[in-house]
């Protein structure tokens, strides 16, 4: 059975849409704040994790959700060749404490 190929590009559904969190609404020099009580995480053993770890892991996923995969590729920590990405919007935290504020800064 033969094919045919057709010149559509076929997107993928953007994940940034469905976020807890307005990253995807933010201009640069604006930010929002995520109240500390959003932020009380539990290991898997159910100990208390430092709501440092937690803001960073959303920025850290905001930052990927918003790269572009350029031709370059580098070497994992594990080991594999996986793509070079190139962030499009870039992301901060200043953490207080008591409400922890997110802001784009690119």
């Amino acid at each position: 059975m033969a094919y045919e190929i057709e010149n559509v590009a076929v997107e993928p559904k953007s994940r940034g849409t469905n976020s807890k969190y307005p990253f995807a609404d933010l201009e640069v020099g604006q930010s929002f704040v995520i109240p500390a009580k959003e932020l009380k995480l539990t290991s898997k053993n159910g100990e208390p994790v430092d709501p440092l770890i937690g803001v960073r892991s959303l920025i850290a996923a905001a930052q990927v959700r918003f790269s572009t995969k350029t031709t370059d590729t580098r070497t994992s920590k594990t080991g594999k060749v996986v793509p070079v990405l190139l962030a499009t919007k870039k992301f901060t935290a200043v953490l207080s404490g008591k409400n922890d504020r997110v802001g784009r800064t690119v």
